[in-house]
């Protein structure tokens, strides 16, 4: 079973690669260091597919804050985010490809890609108390 918390951290894993960036959480409003990234996770869908099995659609938004906060950073690094996003996320053994890849200039660099997916359901089971004896009473009538 996929995790969010999973996808968050092979997402942050691949930033980390591409350059000496500092990832912040959500949480940090102010008093971060450029260049920084910032990563949200939006669960649009989370639906039983069938009795076993989830379909899933994740949106990612990676918002950049270039050093010099100039478009030609925010250009330079959408080229590098899309490469490196344009590869399958490896979670748990499975690939998942980003798709439709997109992106924001307003000031900072709004990166989007969507995730979807299919995955077990986590369902638990009913506790039970076990069977010790079953009497059964069979009438069989006419023979």
């Amino acid at each position: 079973m996929i995790s969010i918390l999973d996808i968050k951290k092979v997402i942050n894993s691949k930033l980390s690669d591409i350059e000496d960036v500092k990832v912040y959480g959500n949480e940090v409003k102010e008093g971060f260091e450029r260049p920084s990234f910032f990563v949200q996770l939006f669960m649009e869908n989370n639906d039983l597919f069938s009795y076993s099995v989830t379909e899933n659609f994740i949106i990612v938004e990676i918002v950049y804050f270039s050093k010099e906060n100039t478009q030609l950073d925010n250009l330079k690094m959408y080229e590098k985010l899309k490469k490196s996003f344009s590869s399958p996320l490896e979670l748990d053994n499975r690939k998942i490809l980003p798709q439709k890849i997109r992106a924001d200039f307003n000031d900072v660099l709004s990166f989007k890609f969507n995730l979807n997916f299919y995955d077990d359901a986590y369902i638990e089971k009913e506790k039970l108390e076990p069977i010790d004896n079953i009497e059964l009473d069979i009438n069989m009538k006419g023979k």
